[in-house]
């Protein structure tokens, strides 16, 4: 009787950590708009139409060419913040994004 108690009480606090983990936000989102804010500070947004063989990284290093080494991370944060929905690891051709251009 002791052990389908354990095994039921067992049972209930598992169910109820996975809500508890599956209902909070993941994001602090003052953070994160924290964070937008002080990304966008540093760069400005560029339009640019993808074509065949485009990437995100590779249209990035054309429009920077005056810096030697990019953040690749920094980089894909920024392009992120500058298109919320969009993968930038699966960009469609003839389709226009906006790309940081860093100021510095």
């Amino acid at each position: 009787m002791i052990k389908r108690i354990s095994i039921f009480s067992l049972i209930i606090l598992l169910c109820a950590s996975i809500y508890h983990d599956l209902s909070k936000e993941t994001v602090d989102s003052s953070h994160l708009q924290q964070t937008m804010e002080a990304s966008s500070n540093d760069f400005s947004a560029v339009k640019v139409n993808v074509t065949t063989g485009d990437t995100a990284l590779t249209i990035i290093e054309d429009i920077n060419q005056h810096m030697e080494h990019l953040n690749v991370d920094q980089v894909i944060a920024d392009f992120h913040t500058l298109n919320p929905n969009t993968n930038p690891y699966r960009l469609e051709e003839d389709t226009s994004y906006y790309f940081p251009l860093y100021d510095y």
